[in-house]
């Protein structure tokens, strides 16, 4: 919440004096920012943005908390997927008050290294990607063949779907025409 963003600055700020005092030296345009991982930090997205420099959704635990299942369990693991309209909404809110404020926006998770999904969170506006470092050269190969003008209409569908079958089919499609192939 916003008194935690505040609580973090004022700590920084409090390092900062103790480090001066001891003349030490240390960079001082440190950038404070916050994971976005429970859905109340999607409806404030807009608020927090102008007191973080740069965000970092968590799409793990966002899509977990967004569909309330656990993706740990065999019974409820069926309900988890980040391809669920609800997820991709709430990742287009984030960085949609992120952009509109000029802040950086990225994204870490399984998602961020799912070829489908690296073209669903460009087309949203996302550039920066955290995965496991196994995933990158599959990513950084698709992403040099991702004309991200082309990306806008995605986009629009995506946001129009009813279910994540929609979304994935989406996403196949614009796989199948830079890679000729499908993946969810």
């Amino acid at each position: 919440n916003l008194k935690e963003i505040n609580e973090a600055k004022d700590l920084v700020q409090e390092c900062k004096r103790e480090l001066l005092e001891e003349n030490k030296t240390f960079k001082n345009d440190i950038e404070i920012g916050m994971m976005v991982e429970v859905p109340s930090n999607v409806m404030l997205a807009d608020v927090f943005a102008d007191y973080v420099d740069f965000f970092s959704i968590g799409t793990n635990d966002l899509t977990q908390y967004i569909l309330a299942t656990d993706r740990y369990s065999p019974i409820a693991e069926k309900l988890y997927d980040c391809y669920d309209p609800a997820v991709i909404r709430a990742i287009e809110m984030v960085t949609s008050a992120a952009l509109k404020k000029n802040k950086k926006i990225s994204v870490c998770g399984e998602m961020a290294g799912e070829d489908a999904a690296v073209i669903g969170l460009l087309s949203l506006g996302i550039r920066e990607l955290s995965m496991a470092p196994a995933y990158i050269p599959k990513v950084r190969n698709l992403v040099r063949k991702i004309r991200i003008s082309e990306l806008e209409d995605i986009k629009f569908s995506m946001l129009k779907a009813k279910n994540s079958e929609e979304i994935k089919e989406i996403l196949n499609e614009y796989l199948y025409k830079v890679e000729g192939r499908n993946v969810v």
